[in-house]
Formats: structure tokens, sequence, C-alpha cells
């Protein structure tokens, strides 16, 4: 372990978000590979998923929603955890081009979000004459994102320097891995680039972790905890478990008292309330799955279907069962 910028980053913080990742699959995964030429500047909408991008070539500019403009070289790594609406520019004063103009101009079908396949990758030209810049990307689509508590503390851009930093090689590899995957489109291409999309996600908050810890969320702190973040694998791997705040003090060795307060401290949230929402996190995708609502609330850790019902009603404004049908007709 070693101490770096007033934390202490231990190997644990990385462990406990593999572990945590790790109950989390991607429902849909899209390649995409961008040849933007100068003079370029395409605007992009918000999309239901996860952008991540490396990029080759020239260099271009990056603004996200309502943020500042910031420089993309060749080979950063760039994942926009809200997939915000946001801007590629070979300079900011070139003006915008809505992504969709492009998509028309080039006769391609725009891919929306989650329930629209696209069944090969794109490779999309755009731009004049100048400097070319390929960005290798992927959207990756988390069906429960929203209810995950490590999306909400995520900035709007993550933006990872390649300049002396080896794990950026093994992603841009990675990235490139993804598109090839997908363009050969062998049989389970499919499965093979939603998971090489989610490791490359993993490593990115491995970076992120270690490179950003000036501004690093409590969150992420708490994974790096070495009490607390046991106490939140042990709530991760066992959520049908009948813990209680004793139980959790006990197994990480603190006393009641001093385990909610700092459990508190570091998460904003009581060790239930922590506890309860990750319940309901799994059982939401769990019923997205089909998973009928006994079997969902025993998995869960709820003692009796009547309690899960209310529970995941007051949570979601939907009954399951209701919940599980209008999830899988939008599907």
């Amino acid at each position: 372990m070693r101490v770096e910028g007033g934390y202490l980053l231990t190997l644990q913080a990385v462990d406990s978000l593999s572990l945590l990742l790790d109950s989390m699959h991607a429902s849909t995964a899209l390649a995409m590979c961008f040849r933007l030429s100068a003079p370029f500047s395409i605007g992009k909408p918000h999309v239901e998923g996860i952008p991540i991008r490396v990029s080759e070539g020239a260099p271009y500019w990056l603004k996200v929603a309502q943020g500042d403009w910031m420089h993309v070289e060749p080979g950063d790594l760039v994942l926009l955890p809200h997939g915000d609406p946001h801007v590629m520019a070979s300079d900011p004063a070139v003006p915008v081009v809505p992504l969709s103009q492009g998509f028309t101009e080039l006769g391609l079908q725009e891919w929306v979000g989650p329930g629209r396949e696209m069944p090969d990758p794109r490779v999309m030209s755009f731009g004049g004459p100048g400097a070319l810049t390929t960005i290798v990307g992927g959207i990756l689509v988390f069906r429960q994102a929203a209810r995950f508590p490590f999306f909400e503390v995520l900035p709007p851009v993550i933006h990872i320097r390649a300049t002396g930093r080896p794990m950026l090689a093994r992603l841009g590899s990675a990235m490139q891995a993804l598109l090839e995957e997908a363009k050969e489109a062998e049989p389970g291409w499919h499965i093979a680039v939603c998971r090489l999309a989610e490791a490359i996600f993993v490593q990115a908050l491995r970076a992120h972790v270690a490179l950003e810890r000036e501004a690093r969320p409590g969150w992420f702190e708490a994974l790096g905890d070495p009490k607390i973040g046991r106490a939140i694998q042990l709530i991760h791997h066992d959520l049908a478990n009948d813990w209680t705040v004793e139980k959790l003090a006990t197994a990480v060795g603190m006393s009641r008292s001093r385990f909610a307060a700092r459990f508190s401290e570091l998460l904003g949230k009581s060790p239930m309330a922590y506890l309860s929402r990750a319940r309901l996190s799994l059982a939401a995708d769990k019923l997205a799955r089909g998973g009928s609502v006994s079997a969902v609330a025993a998995s869960c850790g709820y003692a009796s279907e009547k309690a899960f019902s209310r529970a995941f009603g007051n949570w979601s404004g939907k009954p399951p069962a209701a919940y599980r049908r209008d999830t899988k007709n939008s599907s």
C-alpha cells in the first residue's frame, strides 16, 4: 500500500471495485470507428450508455455538455459515464454539425440506445481534407446502470492521458480488439464485444481511481478503507444474508457505533440504507431477466414476497411484476 494525495491507496479498492462490477453484465455493446479529418466538429446527443474511446492520429478537442473544452491526445482514453451530449472537434471554432446529419449524409441508421441493434459496427468518415483523427469507440450499456451507487459519483467525463501510462497501451489494444470482434462477426461476437467492453470499463475505472485521487469521491475512498471496503465486499458478496449493523461491524472488527459513523461519513448513507439499495438494484436486474417475484425476493434477502413488493414499489415506482413486464416490453 502507499499514501498518495492524502488518501490511503490499496489494492483493496481495486479488488472491491472488480467484485462489484462482476455482479453487473452489459446488455448491449456497440463498436464504432470515427475517421474524422480536419476541419470537423460533430455534436453527439445523449445516449443511454457509456461511450468509451481511444484515438490515434491527430489530437482533437472534446466538450461535454456545459463543461470546458479539453484537448485529447493520441492514445488518450475518454469515458463518458453518463452518456452526456458532447462535441468532438478539430478546433473549438469550427461550427458544430449534429451527428444525426452526418449519419443521414452517409446513408446510415443512427443507433439510439438499448433495444436497437446494429448488425455490424459502423465506420463513420466525416470532415475536410486536413489531418486525420481516428477514434475507436464502443458504447457499453448496463441495464441497471442508474441503480448502482458508483455511477452516481463518477464525473461527466473521465480523461486518462496516455503519456507515461503503460495501462493505456493495453486499453488501446483492447479497444481495437473490440472493433475487430464486431467487424468479423464470428459466432458469439456479440457476447465477446460485451465482455471486452466490460473489461475496458473496469480498467478505465481502475486508472481513474489511481490517477485522479485529488478529486476522488467518497465512495472510492470507501473502497480503499480497510474496514469499510471489506464491509462493502461482504454486502455485495452475499446480499441475501440477514445483515445487521452489528453483524457487519463485528465482521470487520469495529464497534457498532464507530462502524455506522464511518460508513455514513464515507458513503453519505447508513449501512442498512446502502444494503437496501444494493438488494433492490440486484432485484431489478433479476426481474428484467425474467425472474419470478418470489424467487427474486428470496435471492435478494427478503423474508417475504409482500415485504419485497412493498420495498421494490417504493423504490422503483412500480410493483415487481409490472416492472418485469414493462422492462421486457421495452427491450
